[in-house]
């Protein structure tokens, strides 16, 4: 009761200060301006960039509050709580960490609505930032490969420009989500290949020093196909939860890993989706163009004009 009490009066201590903060920083992102004609106007001096700062800070406090909730009210150890907070910016959600207290389970709730507004946002534009170098370094690789072309190539040379134009969108998206699917795939195939885990998830009765030993106590095994899917589903946020991090070394680099990773997969399906879309703009445009050039050909109208041109 009294882990309970404690926790009651972080929440109300946390609710009173969102409520001072949201009337306080209104008033101080916006100046007021007295008019010849003795109008007063009121203009806004933080902008955007000011309301996802504050987003951020109240999600890092939200953040801590749920820390210190996780630590002391359910129990768990640091590497635990920060592997559950993980799971919850990513919306992972594997299930095998849940809260058990009403108070953990409201504030869980809170927190998931504000870390969907605030923390995705900022991840998001930080794996922008990441792929927009990753993008720049690949299309001077590409200008300085295709500067040394033959002038004379002629429509074969449109078309190749064309194709490559698309390239850094496509390798700058599809190679960082493979390099974190192959990364999961390998860590947790030998990391993971038969662990009895550990605290809450731990299984009774087993040991993990043989891998024959752990299977047959119950043990949590991975195969390859077992560490690629686990990889798939987790970084593409679905979390089926048949399968999860079970040790503490799984925690400690799957906590990055899930949350670059989910970003990666974000930017890998945008990418994908740009460049699909652009490819179908650029069939489309083509075929008017086929039908344009039979038109033509039918009524024996010698244009001279060749679909290049």
């Amino acid at each position: 009761e009294s882990h309970l009490m404690i926790g009651i009066e972080f929440v109300f201590v946390a609710i009173i200060f969102f409520v001072v903060v949201s009337f306080a920083v209104p008033w101080h992102c916006v100046e007021t301006n007295q008019l010849a004609d003795g109008q007063t106007t009121v203009q806004s001096k933080g902008g955007p960039k000011h309301t996802e700062t504050f987003l951020f800070a109240t999600a890092l406090l939200a953040v801590t509050i749920a820390m210190f909730l996780c630590w002391y009210v359910e129990g768990w150890t640091f590497l635990d709580t920060l592997y559950f907070l993980a799971q919850i910016v990513t919306t992972v959600g594997y299930g095998d960490m849940t809260p058990k207290s009403p108070v953990m389970r409201l504030w869980t709730a809170f927190l998931i609505l504000l870390c969907l507004i605030a923390l995705a946002r900022v991840l998001s534009e930080l794996m922008d930032h990441i792929f927009a170098i990753q993008c720049h370094a690949l299309s001077s690789l590409i200008a300085g490969v295709t500067s040394t072309r033959s002038p004379d190539q002629g429509e074969d040379a449109t078309l190749t420009e064309r194709r490559t134009s698309s390239s850094p969108t496509l390798v700058s998206t599809t190679l960082p989500f493979a390099c974190f699917v192959l990364v999961g795939t390998v860590f947790y195939r030998f990391q993971q290949h038969c662990t009895c885990s550990y605290g809450r998830t731990a299984v009774p009765n087993c040991t993990d020093e043989d891998y024959h030993m752990c299977v047959e106590a119950g043990g949590y095994s991975m195969t390859w196909n077992d560490a690629f899917y686990f990889s798939i589903v987790t970084l593409t946020t679905v979390g089926f939860g048949d399968f999860a991090m079970r040790n503490w070394l799984g925690r400690v680099i799957g906590i990055p890993w899930m949350v670059l990773g989910v970003a990666s997969t974000a930017s890998f399906v945008s990418g994908m989706s740009a460049v699909l879309t652009r490819s179908m703009r650029t069939q489309s445009h083509s075929e008017t163009m086929d039908k344009f050039l039979e038109h033509l050909g039918k009524h024996d109208c010698d244009t001279g004009l060749t679909k290049a041109e």
